[in-house]
């Protein structure tokens, strides 16, 4: 592993929970497969699960037999502790992490490649993928080695490279601009020569860079790779990578300068941000039902096992409410399923008004039943909670001949768990507000009932269906 540095990224993508058009989807992955360089994603362990078309060719088969298969299969037997050791880095860091290792192409060579890794979370804050984006840099690594053998050679090759080359001296003065400075900044080189590195340098980058320029000269580090912005001479901000190294006394090991290639990495930037926000979009839509807007069970379940936990730490109450709409079935088959669809999202929008609390999730939990989570709630709280939604929904007054009032009505189970419980585990939570909500079915319908009033169930499992 050559390089690993950690770079702040000014723009992040910011979580939301509604879904990009498909149109928008569809331009991302295009062009995301359009790029040259190497785009893949992968599991917080290493395992992909997605690929571009530049990938599947830099290795020579087809994206999908590239599918589940872990990273490290593909990185130089001597680079994989470092890459082990650099993922647990990514997990661990905000922003974007870079790194170089070699990689093996199926004929048995291997070359270098520069990789941005960052990280994809959850709103809470789960690491759910590793986003990476890779660029051969086998030419790089071969000419900064030929670099070290001959200064005279240096200079052709940075003369020629599109990328531009600078030197600096130990007080991080421009000693050396290549000719690449013209299309990157804007300037001949010339006009920067001469002046103290770092006045072109976006406020909020400034201070990371100085620190990893300290860092060279203080023998730390001997390279250091940085994705900042920096002016153009028109004025506006570019994004450019940098790749330094410090340059020493072949007699002594002493830092006598600082040598650095520079590339524009503006389009980059702006294809992993997009990506990586489309990517949380996706995300927020896997936790999410479709229908009513609600969370969904998987998301109800995630939160119930992390609010469980959150509040046995703190010694404090669970509620829970189980809700299900009365003759559902009934009213599908007198008023047709797209009215049935109509009707679970009006009911969705009731109960979501009757909860006050920003820490209360909503969920449907499969067909007409939904669920409401309420942390640091007692059984009477969520018994008022559970009335307020039964009046929401009455008042709706949405038309069911097939019921027993005339309109939709719906049946609620209030329960709640508190220490003398936790060792049973939060399915008794919903153990207990389920078999309430049954006797409320039982009882007649339209109805709360709190699962204290109830002698438990023989068995724990009373869950299912209640028309």
């Amino acid at each position: 592993m050559a390089t690993q540095t950690l770079v702040a990224s000014a723009h992040g993508p910011e979580p939301g929970s509604a879904a990009a058009p498909a149109s928008n989807a569809a331009l991302f992955r295009r062009l995301v497969e359009d790029q040259t360089e190497l785009v893949s994603l992968a599991t917080p362990e290493g395992e992909l699960t997605f690929v571009n078309r530049a990938y599947a060719r830099w290795q020579r088969r087809q994206a999908h037999e590239l599918l589940g298969r872990s990273l490290l299969e593909f990185v130089a037997p001597k680079d994989r502790a470092a890459v082990l050791e650099h993922l647990h880095t990514v997990r661990r860091l905000e922003g974007s992490v870079e790194a170089d290792c070699q990689m093996v192409l199926p004929d048995g060579q291997t070359r270098w490649i520069a990789w941005t890794h960052r990280r994809l979370t959850e709103a809470e804050g789960r690491v759910t993928a590793i986003h990476s984006v890779g660029r051969d840099i086998e030419s790089r690594v071969v000419a900064e080695r030929r670099l070290e053998a001959s200064e005279a050679r240096y200079r052709l090759l940075a003369e020629q490279s599109a990328d531009m080359v600078l030197e600096l001296d130990l007080d991080l003065v421009r000693r050396y601009m290549s000719p690449a400075c013209r299309e990157i900044f804007g300037y001949d080189p010339e006009e920067l020569i001469g002046a103290k590195s770092g006045a072109m340098s976006h406020p909020d980058d400034a201070e990371n860079l100085g620190q990893a320029l300290q860092s060279l000269l203080d023998g730390r580090v001997d390279r250091h790779a940085v994705v900042c912005r920096r002016r153009h001479r028109d004025g506006r901000w570019i994004w450019v990578e940098i790749g330094y190294r410090t340059l020493k006394d072949p007699r002594t090991g002493a830092p006598t300068g600082i040598i650095g290639t520079v590339r524009d990495v503006t389009a980059r930037k702006i294809i992993e941000d997009q990506l990586a926000e489309v990517t949380q979009r996706l995300e927020a839509l896997a936790q999410q039902d479709a229908l009513t807007g609600l969370a969904n069970r998987r998301a109800f379940d995630d939160a119930l096992s992390r609010e469980y936990g959150q509040v046995k730490r703190r010694d404090e109450s669970l509620g829970l409410i189980m809700i299900d709409v009365d003759f559902f079935k009934s009213f599908n088959d007198r008023y047709g399923h797209p009215a049935g669809d109509e009707c679970l999202r009006r009911v969705a929008e009731a109960i979501t008004a009757a909860l006050r609390r920003p820490g209360d999730l909503a969920a449907r939990y499969g067909g007409e039943e939904f669920v409401v989570l309420m942390p640091e709630t007692d059984e009477a709280g969520t018994a008022m909670i559970g009335e307020r939604i039964r009046q929401a929904v009455l008042q709706l007054q949405i038309e069911h001949q097939a019921g027993a009032h005339g309109v939709v009505t719906v049946s609620v189970g209030a329960a709640s768990i508190g220490p003398d419980d936790f060792a049973s585990g939060p399915e008794t939570a919903i153990h207990r507000a389920d078999h309430a909500l049954y006797t409320a079915k039982r009882r007649g319908r339209n109805a709360v009932v709190r699962a204290s009033t109830l002698s438990q169930p023989a068995s724990a499992d009373v869950s299912g269906p209640h028309r």
